[in-house]
């Protein structure tokens, strides 16, 4: 009962913990806002693997003025291999973003959606474990030696 009692609270601490990271996520795609013609790209990768690249672009828009954006090796992050003079328009709260006029809805959401729905489901669960009181050992009435009751 022991084991299975430590599952389901780790359980729930995980469905917490992966539910604030898909919530996360969501919001740092959710909160993108940009509107303007890609004039410099750079990709750096970490060394010695090339992995976990990034992209920092540098974007012009219709004021005249310039942006910076970096997509990083994420589900957040728009795409990383956008060429110059590529127009981007992703507006803030919206999930998916344009590339020259053609609409890209690349995030993940279904699965992010799950990831929240089975930590609400499961993290209840865990907290109702966690307040269970253990029963208290065995506490009879029956005398014990030395006690009162032998005494009189």
């Amino acid at each position: 009962m022991r084991f299975l009692r430590r599952l389901v609270v780790g359980l729930s601490v995980a469905g917490v913990l992966f539910s604030a990271l898909a919530i996360s996520e969501i919001l740092q795609r959710a909160q993108i806002d940009l509107d303007g013609q890609i004039t410099a790209a750079r990709t750096e990768c970490e060394q010695p693997y090339n992995n976990r690249c990034v992209t920092y672009y540098t974007l012009q828009v219709s004021d005249g003025s310039q942006i910076g954006y970096a997509a990083g090796p994420n589900d957040h992050s728009l795409q990383r291999d956008l060429p110059v003079g590529t127009w981007i328009t992703k507006h803030k709260w919206d999930m998916s973003y344009s590339i020259d006029g053609q609409r890209v809805a690349d995030f993940p959401s279904r699965f992010y959606v799950g990831v929240i729905v089975f930590g609400a489901l499961v993290s209840p669960i865990g907290l109702r474990v966690l307040s269970e009181r253990r029963s208290a050992p065995n506490q009879s009435l029956q005398p014990t030696a030395g006690s009162r009751d032998e005494q009189i």
